[in-house]
């Protein structure tokens, strides 16, 4: 978690070896070899968390997810729209993607009906990922939960 977390921290700088860095890093957390381009999911494609990892991981084929917000479009990534807190809509989709990891940045605190999908969400994403043998990586902010 640690690489995880100084990795994130890196994204949030600018120029090309910054970015170059943080992809290596990212490429062997995820467990990509250097011969494959690595399919990833991201979800909260149309969060601040979310579209900033999105934004740096354009040289995967990424797919990534949202709820109600449309996102903004990038070139090399694929938008679904998906409740979180629906296991069969989730495992249809990572059954059509098939990703190599998942990167779990989905989280709102906009209203009480979103609070409440948090935990939910995280759990199918959790037991979905278990099931179908995809390494999970989850990540949130302070601006979620304070502490």
């Amino acid at each position: 978690w640690q690489n995880m977390w100084s990795t994130l921290n890196i994204l949030g700088k600018t120029g090309d070896r910054t970015r170059n860095f943080a992809h290596i890093r990212i490429t062997r957390i995820i467990g990509a070899t250097n011969h494959t381009i690595p399919k990833i999911t991201i979800t909260g494609g149309s969060g601040y968390l979310g579209s900033q990892v999105i934004r740096f991981s354009q040289d995967w084929k990424v797919h990534s997810t949202y709820l109600n917000h449309t996102p903004v479009p990038f070139p090399s990534t694929t938008f679904h729209q998906c409740d979180l807190t629906n296991p069969n809509k989730l495992g249809q989709l990572l059954d059509i993607v098939r990703p190599l990891a998942i990167i779990h940045t989905a989280c709102s605190n906009q209203n009480k009906t979103n609070l409440e999908s948090i935990e939910p969400a995280a759990v199918n994403l959790t037991k979905t990922a278990a099931k179908k043998k995809i390494r999970l990586i989850h990540v949130s902010t302070d601006i979620i939960f304070d502490g």
